[in-house]
């Protein structure tokens, strides 16, 4: 039996007015023409793919599966489209047909598919295209946020297309308590220390789909580690395992002190370490589970001086910053000491 599979780009770029309803009424032109002994099936596909309706000759079937074909914010992934398209053939034996590809093709990919060029001789490829080609299209490929004696910052790139032309310009945006939003650009503090927020586009183009970029980082923290422990035990071996794994570029400062401090300056720190060497009051286990909850780094260490009866708080403090690491959102927690 001939069978048509009938492969629909879903990307973003599908986005464009009029690309999608062209996209619909393409696959319907295939749907139509089918002859007595033919049938198709329908998948959509953008990073991944998407069966709307397995082989079938029933036009009406058809035609209300294609009804439910949506386009999302992903890439376009031609060979994802074309194993699922293969796929599809290989679930109805002796098929022959062909896989009609709709698409507006704005990725430049298609070629470097290598399921194109492997497709069984009895499956023909017809690319269908919809849509027309944008001259001018901008978007942000990246941000990160830097941290300086200025305080934070965000770095974005937006990359502008034109024709066959390609730019790039790099976007400073500061960040303050009391500005958290302004043209272009938009931040929040999360409670469990996150940044979240999003960047538009500056330059004018002819798509609005891919004018917003959404980020969330991890609040940067200062290159600073604080040691927290009664006697000079850990001390001097930890600044030793500093200067050995560090890197010299990146000093990093190491501060002591006996007791936990306050939030607020816990939070200055990249890195806690904390002997056990005592009994821990309630006050000192909030502290802790709120840095490690924001996003700080806590080093465990018994002490060599250690008696037995600090051991009843140790598992209290393990599991009350277990459930801050497993938090939504909380990537944290044990890091390598090259990682401050």
């Amino acid at each position: 039996m001939t069978t048509h599979v009938i492969l629909i780009d879903a990307s973003l770029s599908m986005s464009v007015p009029g690309t999608a309803a062209a996209a619909k009424d393409a696959a319907r032109s295939v749907i139509s023409k089918l002859a007595p002994g033919e049938q198709a099936g329908i998948i959509t596909f953008s990073s991944g793919a998407l069966v709307l309706s397995e082989p079938s000759h029933d036009k009406a079937v058809l035609t209300k599966a294609l009804e439910t074909y949506a386009t999302d914010a992903a890439g376009t992934d031609f060979n994802k489209g074309f194993v699922a398209a293969v796929e599809m053939f290989e679930r109805t034996p002796g098929a022959v047909g062909s896989i009609d590809l709709i698409s507006d093709f704005q990725s430049n990919n298609l070629e470097s598919a290598s399921n194109i060029r492997n497709l069984p001789s009895q499956i023909h490829f017809n690319p269908i295209a919809v849509g027309h080609q944008l001259s001018r299209n901008s978007f942000v490929d990246r941000c990160v946020i830097d941290l300086s004696a200025a305080g934070l910052a965000m770095r974005s790139r937006e990359i502008s297309v034109n024709g066959d032309a390609r730019h790039g310009v790099v976007n400073h945006w500061p960040m303050s308590a009391d500005q958290q939003s302004r043209p272009g650009f938009a931040w929040a503090m999360q409670p469990n220390g996150e940044i979240t927020g999003s960047i538009n586009t500056l330059t004018a183009d002819e798509f609005d789909g891919d004018d917003r970029h959404y980020f969330a980082f991890d609040t940067p923290r200062e290159k600073r580690a604080l040691v927290i422990e009664s006697q000079s035990e850990s001390e001097p071996f930890f600044q030793a395992a500093l200067k050995a794994s560090g890197n010299p570029a990146v000093p990093v400062s190491v501060d002591k002190q006996s007791e936990v401090p306050s939030n607020d300056k816990l939070a200055s720190y990249s890195l806690v370490v904390f002997t056990v060497d005592k009994d821990l009051s309630e006050s000192d286990l909030s502290k802790l589970r709120l840095y490690v909850k924001q996003g700080g780094t806590l080093w465990l260490q018994l002490s060599p001086t250690l008696n037995t009866l600090p051991l009843l708080t140790l598992p209290r403090l393990l599991r009350s910053c277990s459930r801050s690491w497993a938090s939504p959102g909380s990537k944290n927690r044990f890091k390598g000491l090259s990682d401050l």
